[in-house]
């Protein structure tokens, strides 16, 4: 399901999006007519955005907005978006990126269209999935624990714990009330 939205910079620093949006969807702005501080900017594709269904926003240390799409996985500086996608990245295998979030190494951490799992350094891509221990290759949430440990929740295998490249999995018979884990908090 989508929900209507415009992406304009003053709402990326004040919403952290975990809904999917439509940023082409029209927004009567006209209540902010009289707000001089307010800068309204609308990108859709005509301006260089992959898709204009965007599923998750992240703002990293470096000031770039990271945006999870239904066709790649997009770098965003303020004016050009840097797009990254299975035309141009070999470590991407599906075009959809979505559930995105960023480590306390400024790591960028994404679900990959249910072929596992994106990891972003800046530079360059690495990828998890089932052959390396991941439960199920349809992330759903991540979150970071004190330790550095990542917490990987899965759409139907329960919950992931990623520590120094090794995983363990929590599961119902465990004690979780259902595979599937939406949020971590």
């Amino acid at each position: 399901m989508k929900y209507p939205f415009i992406i304009a910079l003053f709402l990326l620093e004040i919403i952290f999006l975990k809904f999917p949006v439509r940023a082409q969807s029209k927004i009567d702005f006209s209540k902010f007519a009289n707000y001089s501080d307010v800068s309204i900017q609308v990108w859709t594709t005509e301006k260089g955005l992959p898709s204009n269904d965007i599923y998750d926003i992240v703002k990293g240390e470096n000031g770039f907005y990271y945006l999870g799409t239904s066709n790649g996985f997009v770098r965003f500086d303020g004016t050009e978006f840097k797009v990254y996608n299975t035309k141009n990245t070999e470590q991407i295998k599906a075009n959809v990126t979505r559930n995105i979030f960023m480590d306390r190494q400024g790591k960028i951490w994404m679900g990959n269209g249910g072929v596992g799992i994106l990891i972003y350094n800046g530079n360059k891509f690495d990828r998890i999935t089932e052959e390396q221990g991941l439960s199920l290759n349809y992330p759903s949430c991540f979150e970071e624990d004190a330790d550095g440990r990542i917490y990987i929740g899965t759409r139907g295998d329960g919950l992931n714990i990623y520590d120094r490249g090794k995983f363990s999995v929590i599961k119902k018979e465990d004690g979780l009330t259902s595979n599937y884990i939406n949020t971590i908090l």
